[in-house]
């Protein structure tokens, strides 16, 4: 579920890059098409991720004007995932395993070469297999530092904190329920009272 969608779930976070320009609009398009996705180059790994544009993810357009609207960004993540089925590698290190040891006239393979071959097994089959995507909307107030990445799942949130600060050279911050009390009380003066509240079991 994404920004445009008609229910989905975000991570909230902050990210304030100083002193806003015109020219860091320009600046912010051009790292994000240096970490455009390509399926072409994603390879044959487990995860591949690269930012691509919200409106159109499956395109390979990701210019100013999809991605700026005034004070905001919005583009995408977009994610391709290859797995191979536990049992599929079981069967096919197996075999792999019979034909080495008929070759070789061994009775048994050590630990060592087990490994390489299940590795050696497993790249070729994350090669054939299909990669399924996933695309994850991006919502940025550059003005204001707020930051929204609408997923919740931990791979999801993982590569999109890593990505976003290779990006952009800044880190996400995670805003909290204590994050939002915090800023609220400094704008109404009342952080003694923050300091002061106890955690509250709720059954």
């Amino acid at each position: 579920m994404g920004f445009f969608s008609t229910s989905f779930g975000f991570s909230r976070y902050e990210a304030k890059a100083g002193d806003v320009g015109a020219a860091f609009y320009d600046h912010a398009v051009a790292r994000l098409k240096e970490r455009r996705f390509d399926s072409s180059v994603a390879g044959a790994g487990e995860v591949a991720a690269g930012w691509t544009a919200a409106r159109e993810p499956y395109s390979s357009r990701l210019e100013y004007e999809e991605v700026v609207f005034g004070d905001y960004l919005l583009f995408a993540l977009m994610m391709e995932v290859r797995r191979v089925p536990p049992a599929l590698l079981k069967k096919h290190v197996a075999l792999e395993e019979r034909k080495v040891l008929e070759e070789s006239g061994r009775k048994r393979l050590g630990q060592k070469v087990r490994k390489e071959l299940r590795d050696k097994v497993r790249l070729a089959l994350l090669a054939k297999v299909l990669p399924v995507p996933a695309v994850h909307d991006v919502v940025w107030n550059v003005s204001s530092g707020a930051l929204l990445f609408f997923s919740c799942q931990d791979r999801a949130i993982q590569k999109f904190e890593e990505l976003f600060h290779e990006t952009f050279g800044l880190r996400p911050v995670p805003v909290s329920p204590y994050h939002l009390a915090r800023g609220y009380c400094e704008e109404k003066g009342c952080l003694d009272g923050l300091s002061r509240a106890v955690p509250e079991v709720m059954v």
